[in-house]
């Protein structure tokens, strides 16, 4: 049988919502958690860039006493003396923990651990069972990197990486949160092969993980779009209730008027058939997920739990103001950003129009290739109002060509970034030749459309306006960072670091979209009100 937490913890409720979240990265799952009122504990991440993003922002909220990264945050591990960003952070895993950190640690007072989850596991588990009950933690939230779960990627059965859910799952035996909330690549629902043939379904494997914790999985696919981004994102969110809670919640849910009982029936019977697939498979849990499904929009969606904001919004209306000053297009979609996130930054008169203080907008430089690359495939995008990527440019019909001789283009063989029309189409078949790329997914933004899913590496998009790629500050838009919200790291990286560092661009590919954050601590938080207060 499953041992609830209650057979070990004695729980106090407590009206002060807190959460701790783990592979934090920059900061955007916490920023929506925190938009809504729950009160950090602590946060752990790997790297140092992202870690600094994160304690800049949300926790010296700007204003650090420090100007070092190095102080903004506390190391788990000493490091080595030739700098903060220099080194390979995986070369410390195995370190063992600082007393500094540990004593740290146990204030619990809100503060960034740079480490690995197995070093924060450790040292957990010196701290008292007491001590940590005591927390009374609300929320353990999450996303594990997940390169090798991504469809994108090379998806490899064996990497270390698909590990770390499981040492998420051992934090949360540790800390007894009410609510896990753990957020993945779409790529975690389509199956792995192992070597005998068979088929690994790692979003399943997750949730029979937390559920031999004591946790009741509630596993989805979810749409960033679907909460108020301009962006098409697909995720896999699985909420994870403590079995406790979620018999308590099932009660007092049960106890509503039958108004507010209907608006929940979708989050009860999604406990239900959690808690009844998974007490039919014990004590081995060793089946398949057959006859236990993750839940869609449209279809069986928990509306409560996760509620949607289907407020559609497409890049134009979302980033048209960085480009162009005098556009308005995008004011809405501001006025939402910061109504929802502006109460978090300590100087409420920060002031967003100057160029100075809406950081992370740098151009960055392309050769005459690239622009007369980015030129095509921008007017044709909008033109047909579809993608066009790399490889469909030499595969142009007639009437696309004959279009195209009517256009302004760049001429790379001219060394200027002047444009004009080609003078036949002998000449512009050369061009588009000429402008042939290993990248073929590389592809112009549409303006009154959403954003791809794969917005995360800057090279791969052109903007819709402009022969270059998206700044750091246009995709964080995308991604529904509010313009105070500044970026700290390189910019950039490559070779060898690339495996390891994480730049401005990628942490912001890598966020948790911040209003999507928002919504489902919205409805975790109203889950929680009802489960200790019973009511809605």
């Amino acid at each position: 049988m499953i041992t609830t937490i209650k057979d070990t913890c004695d729980t106090v409720l407590n009206l002060n919502l807190n959460y701790a979240e783990l592979f934090a990265g920059c900061g955007g799952m916490s920023l929506g958690i925190e938009s809504v009122g729950f009160k950090r504990v602590f946060a752990n991440e790997l790297s140092p860039m992202p870690a600094a993003t994160y304690a800049y922002n949300l926790i010296h909220k700007k204003e650090p006493k420090e100007s070092s990264p190095e102080k903004w945050y506390t190391r788990l591990y000493s490091p080595e003396k030739n700098g903060d960003y220099k080194n390979d952070p995986r070369k410390y895993l195995n370190e063992p923990i600082t007393e500094t950190a540990f004593q740290k640690l146990l204030q619990f007072n809100g503060d960034m651990f740079v480490g690995g989850i197995n070093q924060l596991n450790k040292a957990l588990s010196r701290i008292p069972k007491s001590s940590l009950c005591k927390l009374d933690l609300d929320i353990l939230s999450g996303g594990p990197p997940c390169q090798s779960f991504s469809l994108a990627g090379q998806r490899e059965f064996n990497n270390p990486r698909n590990a770390l859910p499981f040492e998420f799952a051992k934090c949360a035996s540790l800390l007894k949160p009410k609510v896990v909330l753990l957020e993945n690549v779409s790529g975690i629902l389509s199956p792995f092969m192992d070597k005998e043939g068979q088929k690994w379904y790692a979003w399943y494997e997750v949730a029979k993980a937390f559920y031999s914790q004591g946790y009741i999985p509630i596993c989805t696919h979810a749409e960033a779009r679907d909460y108020g981004t301009p962006q098409k994102r697909s995720r896999f969110v699985m909420v994870a209730i403590r079995k406790d809670i979620a018999l308590q919640a099932t009660t007092n849910l049960n106890l509503l008027s039958d108004n507010l009982k209907r608006e929940w029936q979708s989050t009860i019977q999604a406990i239900a058939n959690s808690i009844n697939h998974f007490e039919s498979l014990e004590p081995s849990l060793v089946a398949g997920p057959t006859g236990f499904h993750y839940l869609e929009p449209d279809k069986d969606w928990p509306s409560k739990l996760l509620p949607l904001n289907r407020i559609n919004i497409d890049v134009e209306s979302a980033i048209d103001g960085l480009t162009f000053p005098n556009s308005n297009k995008d004011a809405n979609y501001i006025a939402n950003l910061s109504s929802s996130f502006d109460h978090l930054i300590r100087n409420p008169n920060l002031d967003l129009t100057r160029f100075d203080e809406r950081q992370n907008r740098e151009h960055r430089e392309h050769s005459i290739i690239v622009k007369a690359r980015f030129r095509i495939l921008r007017l044709l995008a909008n033109h047909k109002g579809s993608k066009v990527d790399n490889k469909q440019l030499l595969e142009l019909d007639c009437n696309e060509e004959q279009w195209l001789l009517g256009k302004n283009l760049i001429f790379p063989k001219e060394n200027s970034i002047g444009t004009r029309k080609p003078k036949d189409l002998v000449e512009l078949r050369e061009l588009l030749q000429s402008l042939k790329s290993r990248k073929h997914s590389q592809r112009a933004l549409i303006n009154n459309q959403i954003a791809p899913a794969q917005l995360s590496i800057p090279d791969d998009f052109a903007h819709y306006a402009e022969d270059r790629t998206l700044t750091v500050r246009e995709m964080a838009r995308i991604q529904s960072f509010p313009d105070w919200f500044e970026f700290k790291g390189k910019v950039t990286t490559g070779g060898k670091q690339r495996a390891y560092e994480v730049p401005r661009y990628t942490q912001v590919g890598n966020a948790v979209p911040p209003l999507m954050a928002k919504q489902i601590a919205l409805g975790i938080s109203n889950f929680l009100n009802i489960t200790e207060n019973g009511n809605d």
